[in-house]
């Protein structure tokens, strides 16, 4: 700097003159600096430390000089902010663009926080190299204030032009709220049966989103000759201005079905004349359910007590017959004919007991002798008694899971199940040459896939022994799979018993 003011001031008078000049420049200009009380001011040497310190700066940030000076400016800055680098960015930016201008908190000696306006600029010498920094701070606390307490006014004028808006329009928002929370499926067509208003779950009946709905008829959206019904009754309606109640049935978007109770209805205006027509469709599935599992549960209940009476006094006389029995075979020689009569008979009685543990048991009334078995060997037990019980032309495959734990149950009411299944499976195949699968396995089921397939009786989720019978034979119609665990049902005619029904 000096060898340039010599080149510009060649005449040392001169050139003491310009520097006296500049002093007192710079003497003015701190006088300026240190008077300002608004604006915090100071320089930062290329380090970032406080180089110097004006009045506004003490009064604004709390620090006098002589604790400040020599300090980083980070110092100012919010903890959060130094760890994430925010002092130093705002230097390099500055260094960068030769100025920043950044808002945010700041804080003071006592630990206060206010919001500052810092413009940072860089200083740089005649040869481009950086001197430091000089630093604006203004307090815009109370700017920031006013800005939000405007805010808040436009907020709350907003919200007043919101309300007075809401209240002309009050009874169209209560209607819709109404319509669009509500379980039922809702919905308004005009004269024409055009769809003009609808809920979610109308969206829901119809398998369609309101968009694909509204502005268009039943005609539009139903097949035929769905949509020519739907069409006709509301016709009806309007003709004769009276409400109507039906039950209807529908097919949902992921295919499966529901019953509703629709109530329709004709919309008036102010003088009585008909505009539209309003529904009300009520899902009703789970209740027909619920109701049929009643009935169903009635029936089973008085089937148990039926059979459970019955097979109590078949029971008691079947006792007496086999104590009687007894008493006769040890009355008469064993070689005698009449014996091999009575065993026969015994045998014939046996079985007939068996029967009647069976609808003891269904009654709820028997017992049962659980104990651990192996299921893969009670199967190879019965594997001559299932070959010779079905046809000659139909083949059995076993395929037995080596792996399977042991499982705790009543031997006999399994060999029971076993074999009736087999019989079925046989029967279903009919004449034809066929085959029967017979598998076993383990699997583990969730809560979710017993509560699906054992809806009547629960269970827990855990690792299950599994038995599977298949047939390679015509199935069952729709129909039948309804009625399978009805008891007592049977698709077999007469004279080939009941089996697991």
């Amino acid at each position: 700097m000096w060898k340039y003011l010599q080149k510009l001031f060649p005449d040392s008078s001169a050139l003491r003159a310009e520097i006296e000049k500049r002093e007192r420049l710079q003497e003015r200009f701190q006088l300026f600096i240190e008077q300002v009380k608004d604006y915090a001011i100071y320089m930062l040497d290329p380090q970032g430390r406080v180089a110097s310190w004006n009045q506004g700066a003490q009064r604004l940030k709390g620090y006098a000089a002589a604790e400040v000076l020599g300090r980083h400016f980070s110092v100012f800055f919010e903890p959060e902010d130094v760890a994430a680098g925010l002092p130093a960015r705002e230097l390099a930016l500055a260094g960068e663009y030769g100025t920043c201008q950044q808002e945010g908190w700041r804080v003071r000696e006592d630990g206060s926080r206010f919001m500052a306006n810092a413009v940072t600029t860089a200083l740089r010498g005649c040869d481009g190299d950086l001197k430091g920094f000089v630093i604006v701070t203004r307090d815009v606390t109370m700017q920031k204030d006013a800005e939000a307490r405007m805010a808040s006014f436009a907020k709350e004028l907003e919200d007043t032009v919101a309300a007075t808006t809401r209240g002309l329009q009050e009874s169209e928002v209560r209607l819709q709220g109404f319509v669009r929370h509500a379980t039922a499926a809702i919905a308004f067509k005009g004269a024409d049966g055009r769809y003009l208003l609808l809920n979610p779950a109308m969206e829901a009946l119809l398998g369609l989103p309101a968009e694909q709905i509204l502005g268009r008829t039943d005609l539009d959206l139903l097949p035929a000759p769905r949509g020519e019904e739907v069409a006709l009754l509301d016709r009806k309606i309007l003709g004769a201005a009276q409400a109507v109640e039906v039950e209807e049935h529908w097919t949902h978007a992921d295919g499966s079905g529901h019953d509703y109770l629709s109530q329709k209805f004709p919309l008036l205006d102010g003088e009585g004349r008909n505009w539209g027509i309003g529904i009300i469709s009520t899902d009703i599935t789970d209740r027909k359910l619920a109701e049929q599992a009643r009935l169903q549960s009635q029936k089973l209940e008085s089937l148990g007590v039926l059979s459970g009476g019955i097979a109590h006094d078949f029971n008691n006389l079947l006792g007496a017959i086999l104590g009687n029995l007894g008493l006769a075979q040890m009355e008469i020689s064993p070689t005698a004919s009449a014996s091999t009569r009575l065993k026969t008979i015994e045998s014939l009685v046996v079985k007939a007991t068996n029967l009647t543990r069976q609808m003891l048991a269904y009654s709820g009334r028997g017992t049962f002798e659980i104990k651990p078995l192996h299921l893969n060997a009670l199967v190879e037990e019965m594997t001559h008694l299932l070959t010779i019980s079905i046809s000659k032309k139909v083949a059995i495959r076993y395929s037995l899971d080596r792996t399977l734990p042991l499982i705790e149950a009543d031997a006999s009411q399994l060999q029971q199940v076993v074999m009736n299944l087999v019989i079925n499976a046989s029967d279903a195949i009919g004449d034809h040459p066929g085959t029967i699968t017979v598998r076993t396995g383990v699997m583990s089921a969730d809560a979710d896939y017993l509560e699906r397939t054992f809806q009547s009786q629960p269970m827990r989720p855990g690792t299950f022994v599994t038995l599977e019978v298949a047939d390679d034979g015509a199935g069952m119609s729709p129909e039948t799979m309804k009625r399978i665990f009805e008891p007592f049902f049977t698709t077999k005619f007469s004279g080939r018993g009941l089996g697991l029904s």
